[in-house]
């Protein structure tokens, strides 16, 4: 086989432990050129460290990685970067204070004698390389920190995308994307493989799987349990192989029992909100619905005062929330999951700090922490929401996304509050964690609480709302009842979210 046609990456027979957890079991992947792999499974089925493997940021205990036909007998992120395998990460690693022709630019910047950075040349790269992706009205003097979701991953595939790439592995590109920006993404996708490029693709959203995939390699418990053609499979069919006989069905009750108000808002006005009015009912859920610069990213951080709001009122229950700071606003009952949970968690403690820590006053006699009472209730809770973790001691980082998700909730319903404002709640997390997820939502609301979920993606929303509100622009486009013709409720939320904004999710 010459060089040409051998396979761009081929990782074979690769193991990989984590003390006694089996992260990889004998799995092999051959890319070939221009073709695209989609990786996917449950949280904790391998995903990640597979692709950390491909990279080279992780080593793996056994196994064999060639690029290009090469083997790579010592293989590093150096060796991976050098020899053509790039990747465009979950997390935005763009500097901020940069321009994105700096952010493209890195690690390769054009210099003059001197060492003097070139910077016509370097905006004359940049330009070059974003245009290669059919992106002209992007600013490459413009800083990366005022970009949006989708204009920030469309710098990191043009930084990844220099001569002599191979293989692009994409993680999780498209977790805070509205409908509309995903679209954006996967046009650039396709002309990345259409240049010969190998692409590995790891992603939860398995419409994007389907629509970018030539084949889809299923991880279950570190094993590759089936390898399907893209053509003609359906999520039903991928669902069932990555399932392996589980029900993921999510049975939400629509047995709505309101009685009274818990969240009220009036004339609540911010950044990118325009004097919104409304309430949250004792055992309802309100989902919130919007496009990027809809308003809908900035609501919960306004009601939960991480951002100070410039007018308006919020009350909890009657009582105002006015004045009160973020950490007296949990005795008023009101707890917030935030769409990054790297905001929420505390990353280097364990499980149980983590789930006790908005409780720490009823924790605590005479300056003491009771840490018997700690380790009972993080033991009640791991269980209760059967949180994948070796014990509760163990640091919240080691966790997959879905657990920590779940972790953040554990803390919330330890702590007793009664309204619960959540941001993204599924984001990052494979279908079984969300069907879980959603169940644990409902019995909440059902249980005589209040929930309100402000997301980007629409499947939240249809699963778990009673009443669904559509932001658009800063303000209620719509509001419109839960119905069992899901399809039509799916089509008019999404009418009325880009009625007048389509132009918001363009580069």
């Amino acid at each position: 086989m010459s060089a040409a046609d051998a396979p761009v990456l081929e990782l074979t027979g690769l193991q990989k432990s984590y003390g006694a957890t089996r992260a990889l079991v004998d799995v092999s992947v051959s890319l070939g050129r221009g073709e695209t792999i989609a990786l996917v499974g449950e949280n904790g089925a391998g995903k990640s460290t597979l692709a950390k493997i491909a990279c080279g940021l992780v080593k793996p205990d056994e196994g064999t990685i060639t690029v290009g036909g090469e083997a790579m007998s010592s293989y590093s992120a150096l060796a991976a970067h050098a020899a053509g395998v790039r990747i465009v990460p979950q997390e935005v690693l763009l500097c901020p204070n940069l321009s994105v022709a700096e952010n493209i630019t890195l690690g390769g910047v054009p210099r003059k004698r001197g060492n003097v950075i070139d910077r016509r040349a370097m905006t004359e790269a940049a330009e070059q390389r974003l245009a290669d992706l059919g992106i002209e009205s992007l600013d490459v003097r413009r800083s990366a920190g005022r970009l949006s979701v989708v204009q920030k991953a469309v710098v990191q595939v043009a930084r990844a995308l220099i001569p002599g790439t191979r293989v692009m592995i994409v993680d999780e590109p498209t977790a805070p994307m509205s409908k509309a920006e995903v679209d954006e993404l996967m046009r650039l996708l396709e002309l990345v493989s259409d240049r010969g490029v190998g692409v590995l693709y790891v992603s939860h959203r398995l419409d994007e799987v389907l629509r970018l995939a030539d084949r889809v390699v299923v991880l279950r418990d570190g094993h590759a349990v089936a390898e399907l053609e893209a053509a003609g499979l359906t999520e039903p069919q991928l669902i069932s192989a990555m399932a392996g006989g589980r029900d993921f069905t999510v049975h939400a009750t629509r047995e709505q029992r309101v009685t009274g108000e818990a969240l009220a808002v009036t004339d609540l006005q911010g950044p990118t909100i325009d004097h919104l009015s409304f309430s949250v009912g004792w055992g309802e859920i309100v989902g919130f619905y919007g496009i990027a610069s809809s308003g809908r990213d900035d609501l919960g951080a306004l009601l939960t005062g991480v951002v100070e709001p410039e007018g308006g009122e919020v009350t909890v229950d009657g009582r105002s929330l006015t004045g009160v700071s973020v950490r007296n606003r949990i005795h008023h009952g009101i707890g917030y999951v935030p769409p990054e949970r790297s905001a929420a968690l505390l990353l280097g403690r364990s499980v149980r700090e983590n789930i006790s820590v908005a409780m720490l006053e009823r924790l605590t006699e005479r300056g003491l922490k009771k840490v018997q009472a700690e380790r009972e209730l993080a033991s009640h809770w791991v269980q209760e929401l059967s949180i994948k973790t070796a014990s509760i001691e163990a640091p919240v980082r080691s966790l997959s996304g879905g657990s920590q998700q779940k972790v953040l909730l554990a803390r919330w319903l330890a702590a007793g509050v009664r309204v619960l404002i959540l941001e993204e709640p599924t984001r990052g997390v494979d279908i079984a964690t969300k069907a879980e997820i959603y169940r644990l939502l409902r019995e909440f609301a059902d249980a005589g609480n209040a929930i309100l979920i402000a997301s980007s993606d629409i499947e939240d929303i249809l699963a778990v709302a009673d009443r669904s509100i559509v932001l658009r622009d800063g303000r209620i486009a719509d509001t419109f009842q839960s119905t069992t013709d899901v399809e039509s409720l799916r089509d008019s939320l999404l009418t009325a979210a880009i009625a007048e904004g389509v132009e918001h999710a363009r580069v």
